[in-house]
């Protein structure tokens, strides 16, 4: 795997293509966010995005997480276990 070409902007990088988050990109993002992958946004965004570049902008932009709860695995929840005296 090849390294995707960076350059330094200010205190941020930017890919040599110029390419950042845009206000289109960032409101496609919000949209496929509930719906699709990391993997997938970073596909439809094009231009060098990585799943990690689409999992971080999700985090500054306080987007909900995408672990399964508890109910996704029945409702239960581990709790401690207890010895018998």
């Amino acid at each position: 795997m090849s390294a995707i070409p960076m350059q330094r902007a200010g205190n941020r990088y930017l890919l040599v293509d110029g390419s950042r988050w845009t206000p289109e990109r960032v409101t496609t993002l919000r949209r496929m966010w509930p719906t699709h992958s990391a993997a997938e946004i970073a596909a439809e965004l094009e231009h060098g995005f990585t799943r990690m570049a689409v999992i971080g902008k999700a985090h500054r932009l306080n987007l909900p997480m995408k672990c399964p709860s508890y109910a996704t695995y029945g409702g239960k929840r581990k709790t401690a276990r207890t010895t018998a005296k």
